[in-house]
């Protein structure tokens, strides 16, 4: 027997104290694995052995408890082996199970000891860059704004409602509508604009839609309207712009269109649409003449007759409404060929930009795809059957084919668009479309679209009667109002306001005015003349205001107001809402509103964009809205951090929208006890560990998924190493007890002397 037995006895009970105390004192310690000792026996050829000795000691790697933390960086791997990859700034990897983290001052994100969070990026595109992992830094400049380029909307307009009882249309007075709504709306700089619909039932199942932004009425098209030239007490108030477009149910209920008004209310088409009514009944009265019946029956036919009847007042008048539907026709021709030419000039300059040329190449890209070219040949075989059936318009089985191929031509361009690549296409149509060559691209289409409807499309002739009779009745209306004692009173308390210096000035102003608006509307990019515009439109309100707080112009709004009901002014009134109908029944209507050319003051890009109707209802229930999605937002600030299951790292703005910043990556080793303990609760590869096998997290994968707002404990089961304290300890003891009895033995043989 020696001693070696007992020291080493000591020493490895020691080394298992150590690991031990280690373990308890890091219960606590996120992330930390416990450790075990593992000991041999020492033998060399004796009867006896040695002692013991420690072979190693062995991490265990198994997952601790998962704990909920209020910090969004505080992450947790669950259910998988994977480790955090970290990396200095020398560029030295380490791994950790540790998920506290934090952003420092550069933005990376990183643990307490500074070593930083690897990942995958984002793209300038916004897609994850997956080559190699890096650093995850966190953008510390705000989100960029993005223009509004769509806006879904649902409504349900109520069929009950009546004809409003004033007209025309007054955004300031709610009884030239029947129902509102507001959404807000982008520019290119960020700045939020309040854009309201106004809805105007105008017929049986059809409604007019007018629009303002910012307060302000915008014309057809969607652009703002010229500023209304003073006088400001009209005797029956009408300043809201023209109508956007109009709507149209069935007998269910169910929206049948909704289009934008600018093609049918084109001064081209309803000059060419008036001029073809006119004609038609131009020949019904020459067919109904004497001379045009003798002419009729002449077999063969008689030049003379013909000569005769075309002599008579009603041929007169026949060659006449011939000529002018000739005119007409012509200067529909002409306005669509200077459309096109204007439409291919802003193609040619929309494509040359960096927008445009990203947006063509994504386009290539979604049409190179199989669902691109089913899309292709879908829309192919679609305007194929359209036009079967249009020229033969009584044969409903090409009708039933043409429809079928419509419906499947929407739906693989939908099922197109709803690929990736479709996405970007969508994407890059969308930035392309907000930039100043993508709205003169838009106001160029519509044009074209106005163009192209005065020559393909004509209102019914019936609808043209309608609308003159109704002008006729309206200007009977206003001779009598003018004529009455109220209208007569009216216009001379107007005429005094007018001729006062306040009234001189204002109606200076509001001249000034328009004609500072109307330049501005011809030169959309000009910041200078559109700040000359809103200062002229300022100086108009101060001096329109200054002239109504006179006595004259208090007198001039009661004898308005007196005349406005009387018997006179409501026939007027009245004429002038059914004249306002009548315009309304000549309008078409399809399944949105386009908005071009709508250019605010501030300088920013003016903006196109269109406002999806699909879903309007006309049923007997609440006017209400029951969808309103636009897109576009103002700029933002990073107000906090998201990581997802996945590992993905979103930010969320303080203008409500998130971002994709980064993915997060873990890795897992062959053998973890392999591993090299670095301290601060990292470990680094070395060639026992094997090489790493570094991927993203997500569920189902032996990697793990990660939990955010969590962290992961220690797995020290505490009871375990308090027991194994007092086996230690007692180990400890009985070495100590062996040493002392070898002691005692040899003193013995000491004393033998």
């Amino acid at each position: 027997m020696s001693f070696s037995q007992g020291v080493s006895g000591l020493n490895v009970a020691a080394a298992n104290l150590d690991v031990i105390g280690n373990n308890i004192a890091n219960s606590g310690t996120v992330g930390f694995k416990s450790g075990s000792v593992q000991f041999s026996n020492v033998y060399a050829g004796s009867m006896a052995g040695l002692g013991t000795k420690v072979s190693g000691v062995f991490t265990d790697f198994t997952a601790g408890a998962v704990q909920r933390s209020a910090r969004p960086l505080d992450v947790a791997v669950v259910d998988g082996n994977g480790f955090f990859r970290m990396t200095s700034t020398g560029g030295e990897i380490r791994y950790t199970r540790n998920g506290q983290f934090d952003v420092d001052k550069n933005g990376y994100i990183t643990n307490a000891a500074g070593l930083r969070l690897t990942g995958f990026t984002v793209g300038e595109t916004g897609a994850l860059a997956g080559a190699s992992p890096v650093a995850l830094q966190v953008p510390t400049s705000a989100m960029e704004p993005r223009a509004t380029t769509a806006i879904s909307a649902q409504f349900n307009v109520d069929a009950r409602s009546a004809y409003p009882v004033v007209a025309p249309f007054d955004a300031k007075d709610s009884t030239s509508y029947n129902y509102s709504n507001s959404v807000t709306i982008f520019d290119s700089f960020g700045n939020s604009h309040e854009l309201s619909a106004y809805f105007v039932k105008t017929a049986p199942n059809k409604w007019e839609i007018y629009a303002t932004a910012d307060g302000k009425p915008l014309a057809t098209g969607g652009a703002f309207a010229p500023t209304p030239a003073f006088p400001p007490l009209p005797v029956v108030a009408g300043s809201g712009g023209t109508p956007i477009g109009s709507i149209g149910f069935d007998s269910s209920g169910k929206m049948v269109t909704a289009t934008s008004a600018a093609a049918a209310s084109s001064p081209v088409a309803i000059a060419l649409n008036k001029a073809k009514a006119d004609e038609a009944s131009a020949l019904k009265t020459f067919n109904a003449t004497p001379e045009a019946i003798a002419y009729a029956a002449s077999t063969p036919a008689d030049p003379a007759l013909l000569t005769v009847a075309m002599a008579t007042p009603a041929g007169v008048a026949l060659t006449a409404a011939k000529t002018a539907t000739t005119a007409a026709t012509k200067a529909a021709t002409d306005a669509l060929a200077v459309a096109k030419a204007n439409e291919a000039t802003a193609l040619t300059a929309f494509s040359a930009t960096t927008e445009g040329i990203a947006y063509t190449a994504a386009k290539a890209t979604l049409d190179g795809t199989v669902l691109g070219k089913a899309a292709i040949t879908a829309e192919t075989d679609s305007a194929t059957a359209a036009a079967a059936a249009a020229a033969a318009p009584t044969d409903t089985g090409l009708a039933t084919a043409a429809a079928n191929a419509a419906t499947l031509a929407t739906t693989a361009r939908a099922t197109a668009a709803a690929s990736p690549e479709g996405v970007a296409a969508t994407s890059a149509l969308a930035k392309a479309m907000a930039t100043p060559a993508g709205a003169t691209l838009a106001t160029a289409r519509t044009t074209l679209a106005s163009a192209q409807s005065a020559l393909t499309g004509s209102a019914p002739a019936a609808a043209i009667a309608a609308r003159d009779k109704a002008v006729a009745d309206e200007a009977d209306a206003l001779k009598a109002f003018n004529a009455s004692a109220e209208g007569t009173a009216a216009t001379d308390a107007k005429a005094a306001l007018n001729a006062s210096p306040e009234g001189i000035a204002a109606t200076a102003a509001a001249l000034a005015a328009t004609d500072a608006a109307t330049a501005a509307a011809l030169a959309p990019t000009d910041t200078a003349l559109a700040a000359k515009a809103v200062a002229a439109a300022l100086a108009s309100a101060t001096a329109t205001a200054a002239a109504a707080a006179t006595t004259l112009g208090e007198v001039a709004r009661t004898t308005a107001a007196t005349a406005r009901s009387s018997q006179t002014g409501l026939a007027l009134a009245a004429a002038r809402a059914t004249t306002a109908r009548a315009e309304s029944a000549l309008t078409p209507t399809l399944d949105k509103l386009a908005f071009a050319g709508l250019r605010f003051p501030s300088g920013a890009a003016p903006m196109a964009f269109e406002m999806s109707l699909t879903g309007t209802t006309q049923f007997g229930a609440t006017n209400e809205v029951r969808k309103m999605s636009p897109d576009g937002y103002a700029s933002g600030q990073l107000t906090t951090l998201a990581i997802s299951p996945d590992g993905t790292v979103s930010g969320k703005y303080s203008n409500q929208q998130t971002k994709l910043l980064g993915q997060i990556v873990l890795s897992s080793f062959g053998s973890p006890n392999g591993l090299q303990n670095m301290g601060e609760n990292v470990w680094s590869e070395t060639p026992k560990s094997g090489a790493p096998l570094t991927g993203t997290p997500g569920p189902g994968t032996t990697l793990g998924a990660l939990l955010g707002g969590a962290v992961e404990g220690s797995n020290v089961d505490l009871t375990a190493e308090l027991i194994n304290l007092i086996i230690a300890q007692r180990t400890y003891q009985a070495n100590t007890q062996t040493v002392k009895t070898q002691d005692q033995v040899v003193q013995a043989l000491i004393n033998m002397r």
